[in-house]
């Protein structure tokens, strides 16, 4: 399927771990998004700021005991490989900040949403 006739979905760091860790509420729907994703029927889109947004997940996630370092580093170098396009999140800012009156991280990411 062309990438222009596909479905442009957003992904968030929370959804994108629960890939990972199926113990974690609402797993099972965020597998299922990734299994459509697999199949080819949405293209992936996140701010920049994903992955530094994985990364400190991972570590407290490390600090906590709920991951090895092992475990965070393969769940870290398979989300790296995955082709999910980075929207500059710069240009956003400005567009975020009087959008809505929530919290300015949610903000940006309703401001990335086509």
């Amino acid at each position: 399927m062309d990438s222009q006739q596909r479905t442009r979905c957003f992904v968030n760091a929370s959804v994108a771990l629960k890939w990972h860790l199926p113990q974690e509420p609402f797993a099972q729907q965020a597998l299922e998004f990734l299994a459509d994703w697999q199949r080819g029927a949405m293209d992936l889109l996140t701010p920049d700021i994903f992955f530094a947004e994985i990364a400190h997940a991972l570590v407290r996630a490390v600090r906590r005991g709920r991951l090895s370092v092992a475990e965070a580093t393969t769940i870290l170098a398979d989300l790296l490989a995955m082709p999910i396009q980075l929207l500059p999140t710069m240009p956003l800012v400005q567009r975020a900040a009087v959008s809505c009156d929530c919290r300015a991280s949610e903000r940006v990411l309703m401001a990335c949403k086509p």
